[in-house]
């Protein structure tokens, strides 16, 4: 029996897609090869940036695990730097250290499209063969992959998906707040935060999905921010396999973050249409 078609929205909320992988760490890379890569990468990335790395991410159970993540064994002296390779829009950029690739796209404005998953994971494939084919040129080890990443990161801005925290519920109707009946001093709903953990279908992995409000650094603007993050971590992955595993981690993600949500914002500010 076909699968049923995964929704899609005409304007989604969804602001930056996170999709990566993990690996052993790659001792033998240094700087300089990382400049030799980017020759091969400078075409579609002109721009990098050098930034302290990303601690090793270890996930346990538990929801704590989802904004956590823990340093050990000692830290080096001068750590390895994590380089980002920009694209000339800055709307994605890949992410590099010893342990892990790592692809991003943001928004950058609020009309800039959403390229679609598809196109996102392609991203990731080709620059991680990319990536294999010049340490195997450089006679270097190739990554043994132990973790894979999706996630989605989404703003309901006050005003335009909601009218503020106490109207949560007209996005996501199981948190709708509802103060005691008769209660005659209500105390008005300032923050949320809310967290979940869901199994992936045949032990692969977990779904976080986390919930805040907060504001946008640019401007100020009032938001909730939810995001959907399929993680899965094994002593070893095989690169032909994980590709199938994005593709259940984003129809997962797709459809918890439809189920969650108000079918009318879906339609009315979405525009979904399927």
């Amino acid at each position: 029996m076909p699968l049923a078609p995964l929704p899609k929205y005409g304007r989604p909320p969804v602001t930056e897609v996170v999709c990566g992988v993990y690996f052993q760490s790659l001792d033998d890379l240094q700087v300089a090869h990382v400049g030799a890569l980017w020759e091969r990468l400078r075409r579609d990335f002109p721009r990098t940036e050098t930034l302290p790395p990303l601690p090793p991410a270890i996930v346990a159970n538990g929801l704590a695990d989802f904004q956590i993540q823990f340093q050990f064994g000692p830290i080096e002296a001068s750590p390895f730097p994590r380089v980002w390779f920009v694209s000339a829009d800055d709307a994605t950029l890949v992410q590099l250290q010893r342990d892990r690739l790592i692809i991003n796209w943001r928004r950058r404005a609020e009309d800039s499209p959403y390229p679609s998953y598809d196109a996102i994971v392609a991203r990731l494939r080709n620059v991680l063969g990319l990536l294999v084919g010049f340490l195997e040129e450089q006679s270097l080890r190739t990554p043994d992959l132990v973790g894979v990443e999706l996630a989605y990161v989404n703003a309901l801005q006050f005003g335009r998906d909601l009218d503020g925290p106490a109207d949560i519920g007209s996005v996501v109707p199981f948190l709708a707040w509802r103060p005691p009946a008769g209660s005659l001093d209500r105390l008005a709903l300032s923050g949320l935060s809310w967290n979940a953990q869901l199994d992936l279908a045949d032990g692969e992995g977990n779904l976080h999905i986390g919930l805040n409000t907060t504001q946008r650094p640019s401007d100020g603007q009032g938001l909730v921010r939810l995001d959907l993050l399929a993680r899965k971590f094994s002593p070893a992955l095989e690169t032909h396999a994980i590709w199938n595993w994005f593709d259940l981690a984003h129809a997962s993600i797709v459809t918890t973050f439809s189920d969650i949500t108000s079918r009318d914002v879906q339609n009315k500010v979405w525009e979904r249409h399927t």
